[in-house]
């Protein structure tokens, strides 16, 4: 939702973050095939969208590398797409003005949850596990542990 708020108002919105999400007018991807359907193409739509408010709106992707909801390769595609934006805002041509390499690395995420007193919670090397609370039960299998997470920058 935020990638089309980003494109629709980009004179409202300063900065637009996706967390597992597609580019605008993704459903013509999803109907016509993301092999047929380029991240170019729907940023193509995007640009006309915003019209004479176009610009560069800066972005934050970050998408599972496991998500079995969302694929990954759909954080790649809106890298390109916004990539591809980014370029047509600058002076209304698609000539590589911008790139679509990400400014980051994949990061090993870690959840740490917080305590009722606002300390992190764990021992002092921040594993990250909950102690057992009383009356409260125990956190869920595999909650604290580390996650991969790619996160782009641009």
């Amino acid at each position: 939702m935020a990638v089309v708020l980003g494109v629709t108002y980009p004179d409202v919105y300063a900065a637009i973050g996706s967390a597992a999400g597609g580019e605008y007018a993704a459903d013509r991807v999803v109907l016509g095939g993301r092999d047929r359907v380029s991240p170019v193409d729907t940023a193509e739509l995007a640009h006309a969208e915003m019209g004479p408010r176009a610009r560069q709106v800066p972005t934050f992707i970050m998408q599972g590398d496991a998500d079995t909801t969302v694929e990954p390769v759909f954080a790649d595609r809106l890298v390109t797409h916004w990539a591809a934006i980014d370029d047509l805002a600058r002076d209304g041509v698609l000539d590589g003005d911008v790139d679509d390499v990400a400014d980051s690395r994949p990061l090993a995420a870690v959840v740490r949850p917080v305590c009722s007193r606002g300390q992190a919670a764990g021992d002092s090397r921040g594993s990250g596990r909950l102690p057992p609370q009383p009356g409260r039960g125990t956190p869920p299998a595999g909650f604290g542990e580390r996650a991969p997470v790619t996160v782009h920058l641009r």
